[in-house]
């Protein structure tokens, strides 16, 4: 079981260990000093988890030794190792964890709560202001390399239908044997009705490559496809949009589809 630590804020290894997180990059030593005195630290036995994939946070974590593995759907997809930082956007919105964070060896972190950071009594107002601007810049970061993501689509995979076993393992068959053609394959995230509406986050990039995942994986909407395989069901459909049989919806589908540039479509599903 997961076991808090004493440690001492002010010791220079902590501090220079908080250098390493970019959203604390504005921060001068003096300021890391006061922020590292709101920081808790906890030990984790190998095996043991941090966060559980889909579980709301309000928790930012920092890698203080030892390694940990993110794993999304029961695969491991990233490392994570003294210095890192994970957990921000979750600290932010209080948005559902991505994906499972366990420890593979004997290791620590120190976490940093949402409501820590807002105490006026615990932060000054003035080093949480940088704080969250460090974290705005990041996220924002994130926000800015995914527009440009979907801009131009090579291969658009679209499920429709009702909802089948099946849907999600031919998604990622077909995301690795073109992947391994070297063709980039984005799927509508939900089916026809995400033609229609075609705003960027409408759309996903699926990433067979478990190299390239972790260059991408901080950009909305990027997914490791693999998993995909033993996934029951059908994640990106849009079972019941009866509006897309008006002739006027379909057009505009179409003319969406030109503005994305898309090179090939691939149905999948009954509609």
């Amino acid at each position: 079981m997961a076991q808090q630590v004493a440690f001492d804020p002010t010791n220079k290894k902590v501090i220079q260990i908080l250098r390493q997180v970019k959203p604390f990059n504005d921060l001068n030593p003096n300021e890391l000093k006061i922020l590292s005195r709101i920081l808790k630290k906890v030990k984790y036995k190998a095996g043991e988890t941090v966060i559980h994939e889909g579980e709301k946070g309000s928790s930012a974590y920092i890698v203080a030794g030892g390694e940990f593995h993110l794993d999304i759907m029961d695969r491991i997809v990233k490392s994570f190792k003294t210095g890192d930082f994970f957990g921000e956007i979750a600290l932010v919105d209080a948005r559902p964890r991505m994906g499972t964070v366990r420890a593979v060896t004997h290791s620590f972190l120190y976490f940093l709560e949402g409501k820590d950071l807002d105490n006026e009594q615990l932060l000054p107002a003035t080093i949480a202001k940088k704080v969250y601007r460090g974290f705005a810049r990041q996220i924002s970061s994130y926000v800015r390399e995914g527009t440009t993501l979907y801009d131009s689509i090579d291969v658009l995979l679209i499920q429709d239908g009702g909802c089948a076993p099946g849907y999600n393992p031919v998604t990622a068959f077909i995301a690795e044997h073109l992947t391994k053609s070297d063709r980039a394959v984005y799927i509508a995230s939900e089916g026809f009705r995400s033609i229609v509406s075609n705003q960027t986050k409408d759309y996903r990039y699926l990433v067979y490559d478990p190299n390239i995942y972790r260059q991408i994986e901080h950009i909305p909407g990027v997914i490791f496809s693999p998993p995909l395989r033993d996934a029951r069901g059908a994640n990106f459909r849009s079972e019941r949009f009866p509006e897309f049989k008006n002739l006027k919806i379909q057009k505009l589908a179409a003319e969406n589809i030109k503005k994305r540039k898309v090179k090939v479509i691939i149905g999948i599903g009954g509609n």
